[in-house]
């Protein structure tokens, strides 16, 4: 019993961290769309 709750936290975490990280890309993938698109109005 207790190895399964040991897995169940160590999943969580696990994804938590999988979370926060894609939200780390989203946001340099938007700022990069942005400088681009300030690149292209300046052409």
């Amino acid at each position: 019993m207790k190895l399964i709750a040991f897995f169940e936290i160590l999943i969580q975490k696990v994804f938590l961290e999988i979370l926060k990280l894609s939200q780390v890309n989203d946001l340099i993938n938007s700022k990069q769309n942005k400088e681009s698109l300030q690149i292209l109005s300046c052409l």
